[in-house]
């Protein structure tokens, strides 16, 4: 009796999870190349494009060199959302060197 309840329990533990969003967070460095400026405007609008919304309180921006580093994280819309896609977008900026893209925990 015990094992069968313990199963109920499991399986409808199953089924929220499902209803839960399951938004996924991704640390993002970006290398930006000599003397480009950029503002949040056009930093906003890259992420939303590709299924992201920026995480509040997250931001660390350095200058080395001429070059601006930006970190931050960024968070999934939906449980879809690719995170290929989002770096072939930033593969094909002309103002980004280099980038770095990594899960981070929620």
């Amino acid at each position: 009796m015990l094992a069968l309840l313990s199963t109920v329990f499991m399986w409808w533990g199953l089924k929220i999870e499902d209803l839960l969003p399951g938004r996924h967070a991704v640390s993002v460095i970006l290398h930006f190349h000599k003397n480009i400026t950029v503002s949040m405007d056009y930093l906003d609008q890259l992420v939303k494009v590709n299924g992201y919304m920026i995480a509040t309180g997250s931001f660390i921006v350095a200058k080395h060199a001429d070059k601006s580093e930006w970190r931050f994280v960024i968070i999934s819309r939906g449980k879809s959302t690719s995170l290929v896609n989002f770096s072939h977008a930033l593969s094909a900026d002309e103002r980004i060197e280099t980038f770095h893209l990594s899960h981070a925990r929620n």
